[in-house]
């Protein structure tokens, strides 16, 4: 298999004479292209919310290496060579993951940017797929491809469109590979990984096709966590009919930094703008400073609030600090609940809400438009 690798060990002894199994996750195997004497193993849990994750060293003997993993649950690997200088550049990109499940052993050889893992029948299984990695191979070149126009110089937006349009032909091929690889495999652990890859219309066929030994084996939690991602969806979608303008604006109680529950109903009689935003957003913390002008410019008429998302409760409040955020900030943090309600797809999202407490607006990303409207509609107050 190439550089997108999963594993997975099925639980138990399919006889009840296999051998014992091995004490801990042993990753080893001979690495070539790395130029330090040094990788970085990146390794987290993608599916428990709001998760870190750590990094270990491992040192390369001509070019081998041995490392043991003691987690208990399925967690995500990531291996790229140690940078001579700045460690952002030693990020783990999309490209270079593995899912790895307890008590495996798995041999990786090969170049840092091109390696095969063995090691247990899943593998096998994988590497077998030659249409789907073929698929797989095609968006890694156009990656390429794009990344050395872009290095270049050379990149435009109309040969960025081409890419694009080829990047969703690929996709679009790979997951019809996916999909009858489930039909015809309902009991394979690695139906359950190519049910991650499903497009949201084919979320609930695929899911009632696997079956129940796979929904609860070794790979359950990531089936669970598509699952969710394709219930939000639905309720973002069923959601989206009743975010039109004039329609009444959700309401909500979250956490504010008192720890008092903060209520949209609280605020009638005042427009108010709801700024979906984490810490983690770029463009939301890049937009500050203009939300800063037109929140004094306007505060007399105007409440907004700041909806954190996606971030622990710590980093909120040490962010909002940080970035002398003057108006009311609540926490809504991993849960889902107002996320739906409102059909957030991006960040920042800033709705416009009247003092009736109807639907004025919703502007997705940091846009004049918004500073457009609030003037429009404050301006001759």
């Amino acid at each position: 298999m190439k550089k997108t690798l999963f594993s997975i060990l099925a639980a138990g002894c399919i006889f009840s004479a296999c051998t014992e199994k091995p004490k801990g996750t042993t990753l080893s195997g001979t690495i070539t292209g790395v130029k330090s004497d040094t990788i970085l193993v990146f390794i987290s849990n993608p599916f428990v919310q709001g998760a870190s994750y750590r990094t270990d060293t491992i040192a390369l003997k001509e070019g081998k290496f041995s490392t043991t993993m003691n987690d208990s649950s399925l967690m995500r690997v990531q291996i790229v060579a140690k940078p001579s200088g700045n460690m952002a550049m030693a990020m783990p990109g999309p490209k270079s993951i593995l899912y790895v499940v307890p008590n495996t052993a798995l041999s990786i050889n090969g170049d840092i940017n091109s390696f095969t893992v063995t090691g247990d029948k899943f593998y096998e299984e994988m590497n077998a797929q030659t249409q789907i990695n073929n698929c797989d191979k095609k968006l890694e070149n156009i990656q390429k491809e794009v990344m050395d126009l872009y290095t270049k110089g050379e990149l435009n937006d109309s040969i960025a469109n081409v890419f694009q349009e080829k990047r969703a032909i690929a996709i679009d091929s790979m997951n019809v590979y996916q999909f009858e690889y489930i039909k015809n495999h309902p009991n394979s652990d690695l139906s359950a990984y190519y049910f991650t890859f499903m497009p949201m219309e084919k979320v609930e066929e695929a899911y009632n096709i696997i079956s129940e030994s796979v929904k609860t084996g070794p790979y359950a939690s990531m089936i669970e966590l598509k699952k969710k991602q394709y219930e939000d969806y639905m309720a973002k979608e069923a959601a989206k009919l009743k975010l039109q303008p004039g329609m009444p604006a959700p309401d909500f109680s979250l956490m504010g930094l008192d720890g008092k529950m903060v209520s949209l109903n609280q605020f009638k009689g005042k427009y108010v703008v709801l700024d979906f935003w984490g810490t983690w957003c770029g463009w939301c913390i890049k937009g500050l400073p203009e939300m800063k002008a037109y929140y004094t410019k306007y505060k007399k008429d105007l409440e907004i609030i700041g909806i954190d998302c996606r971030d622990k409760e710590d980093v909120w409040r040490a962010g909002v600090t940080e970035h002398q955020i003057p108006w009311i900030n609540v926490y809504n943090g991993f849960d889902t609940k107002v996320i739906n309600e409102y059909a957030i797809a991006g960040y920042p999202t800033k709705v416009i809400i009247d003092p009736q407490g109807n639907i004025v607006k919703i502007v997705v990303g940091e846009s004049p438009e918004f500073y457009e409207t609030l003037d429009q509609l404050l301006s001759k107050k």
